[in-house]
C-alpha cells in the first residue's frame, strides 16, 4: 500500500452480540441487520472480535486507551450485567474475582441512558430458553413493527436442570435529512503507511447545492484542523451523534468526559460556506465472547451452594455510519446454570482522521450508549488501488 499525501490534501466519520451457542444471538440477519440498499455501503465486515489484532471490544468504559489500538463499547453488556445484579441481589461475585466483573459492578451506566422504545431487556429463569425467545419476539413486534425477525429454531442448549438468562438488545436507525456526498480520504496506518478509505462529507467549498448538508453539521468546539468536535444532526432530536478528533485520554471514560466538558464550555457554530469535512464510513458486525468471566462459579449466597456457573457471556455490535445516517444494532446475553432453581484552501478542513471518537448519546444524558475510539485503519473500508 503506497504512502498517501500529508494532512489537508484532497483525495482520495441507542448497544452490542454473538449468535452461535447462545440464544437469540444467532441472528446475524435479525431485525433487518442492513437497513439500506446493497450499494449504500460496500463490504459489510463480519468478524469474531477475538480475531481483530488492533481493535478491542470492551464491556466497560474504563478500558485504557493505548496507542494504535481502537476500542468499541456498547451499553448492552452493562444492561445484562445490571439485570444479573438484580437477580443475585447485589454485586455479582465470581470465582477468582475477575477485574472485568469489578468494573461492571462499579459502573453507573444504566437503562436510563437509553430510551425504552429502542431497547429490549429480558430476564427470565427456568428449565429452558423458549420463554425468553417468545418474550423477545413479542417485544420486538411491538417496538419494531415491520422489521423482519429471523430467530433460530433453538436458543440456548441447557447444560443443567435450571438456567437464568439475561438478555438485552438495542436498535437505533438514525437518518440525515439530506444525504451527504460520498468521497474518499487518506488516513494514517501503522508504520507511517497511509490508507485510502471510503468516506462521506462535503468536499467542495462554497457550493450552494451543499447548503442543506451544511445545516446538518454543528461545530461544537474547534481548536485547529486536527483538534475539533462536531455533531452530525439527524432526524431524531433526542439522539446525538458526536465525532471528536481530539488527543487521547487515559481511558475511554476519561475521553467521554473530556468531550462532554469541551462541548459544555464550547460555543457551537455552523459549518461555514468555505469549510469542508470528511468522515470515514464504517460498516462492521462484530461478535465478542467474554471469556474473562465465562465458566466461573458464582460466590453469591444461594448460588454458590447449588454450584451455579456463569456459562456464557456474549455480545454483538452491528454498526453502519455512512452518508445516509447511522445504524446500530447490538445484543448481549448472560446465561447462568445451576442445580436448583493538498495546498490548503480557504476555510477549515475538518477531516476526521485517526485517532478520533464516535459517540452516541441521549440528549440531556452525561453517559453515552455507544462509544468507539478509532486509532488505526482496521475497521475502515479501504479503497483498493491498482
Amino acid at each position: 500500500m503506497p504512502a498517501g499525501p500529508p494532512e489537508g490534501s484532497v483525495g482520495p466519520l441507542r448497544y452490542l452480540l454473538l449468535a452461535a451457542l447462545c440464544v437469540l444471538l444467532a441472528w446475524p440477519g435479525s431485525l433487518a441487520c442492513r437497513r439500506r440498499d446493497a450499494d449504500s455501503v460496500e463490504a459489510l465486515k463480519l468478524a469474531d472480535a477475538s480475531a481483530l489484532k488492533r481493535t478491542f471490544v470492551t464491556a466497560h468504559l474504563d478500558e485504557p486507551i493505548r496507542p494504535g489500538r481502537s476500542l468499541v463499547w456498547c451499553i448492552t453488556m452493562q444492561l445484562v450485567w445490571n439485570q444479573t445484579k438484580a437477580w443475585v441481589g447485589g454485586d455479582v461475585l465470581l470465582e477468582g474475582d475477575p477485574p472485568m466483573a469489578a468494573r461492571l459492578n462499579a459502573s453507573t451506566v444504566s437503562s436510563d441512558d437509553v430510551d425504552p422504545a429502542s431497547c429490549i431487556i429480558a430476564a427470565l429463569s427456568g428449565p429452558g430458553p423458549q420463554s425468553v425467545r417468545d418474550f423477545v419476539l413479542r417485544q420486538a413486534a411491538d417496538k419494531f413493527p415491520g422489521r423482519k425477525l429471523d430467530l433460530p429454531l433453538t436458543l440456548v442448549q441447557p447444560t443443567g436442570p435450571y438456567q437464568s438468562i439475561q438478555y438485552s438488545m438495542l436498535l437505533k436507525d438514525l437518518h440525515f435529512n439530506t444525504p451527504f456526498g460520498k468521497t474518499n480520504m487518506y488516513v494514517p496506518g501503522p508504520d507511517g503507511i497511509y490508507y485510502y478509505v471510503r468516506a462521506f462529507g462535503i468536499d467542495v467549498p462554497d457550493d450552494p447545492a451543499a447548503a442543506p448538508m451544511r445545516g446538518q453539521v454543528r461545530i461544537l468546539d474547534y481548536v485547529s484542523n486536527s483538534d475539533f468536535i462536531i455533531e452530525l444532526v439527524t432526524t431524531e432530536p433526542d439522539d446525538r451523534l458526536l465525532i471528536a478528533r481530539i488527543p487521547p485520554s487515559p481511558t475511554l471514560r476519561d475521553l467521554v468526559g473530556a468531550v462532554n466538558q469541551r462541548v459544555e464550555a464550547g460555543a457551537p457554530e455552523p459549518l461555514g460556506p468555505a469549510d469542508r469535512f470528511r468522515v470515514p464510513r464504517f460498516d462492521f458486525d462484530l461478535t465478542r465472547r467474554y471469556t474473562e468471566i465465562e465458566g466461573r462459579r458464582y460466590l453469591n449466597p444461594g448460588l454458590r451452594e447449588n454450584r451455579w456457573v456463569l456459562q456464557q457471556a456474549l455480545q454483538t455490535v452491528n454498526f453502519i455510519l455512512d452518508e445516509k445516517g447511522v445504524y446500530l444494532k447490538s445484543e448481549a446475553v448472560i446465561v447462568s446454570g445451576g442445580c436448583a432453581a493538498v495546498a490548503p484552501l480557504s476555510g477549515r478542513l475538518l477531516d476526521v482522521r485517526p485517532p478520533f471518537l464516535v459517540m452516541m448519546k441521549r440528549s440531556g444524558r452525561e453517559l453515552p450508549y455507544f462509544a468507539m475510539w478509532i486509532d488505526n485503519d482496521e475497521l475502515l473500508s479501504v479503497v483498493e488501488q491498482e
